[in-house]
């Protein structure tokens, strides 16, 4: 062991684990909403691609649509964030 190296970990496919923190998705989803799902982006690009492309369309439809998408987006990027389990953000590669 070196001192003051850090030692990079790998997965079975050769994919370098950056490892994320739960607690702190969890946080972003709450904080932030959508862009939560930036923070596991090569996992969760299509979900938080949808949800915009969504929120945005409903925008045209009315300000009524668009809060009401941007509500249950909301609640739905909490509940994803939250259901996963810890090793999941763990062994999240980069």
């Amino acid at each position: 062991m070196h001192v003051g190296k850090k030692e990079t970990l790998y997965n079975k496919d050769k994919k370098r684990i950056c490892g994320k923190s739960k607690p702190t998705a969890v946080v972003l989803a709450v904080i932030f909403s959508i862009w939560a799902w930036l923070y596991t982006a090569r996992e969760d690009w299509g979900k938080f691609a949808f949800g915009l492309a969504l929120i945005i369309f409903m925008s045209f439809l009315g300000a009524i649509f668009m809060w009401t998408a941007s509500i249950i987006i909301y609640i739905l990027v909490i509940i994803d964030t939250a259901k996963k389990p810890v090793m999941w953000y763990t062994n999240y590669y980069s």
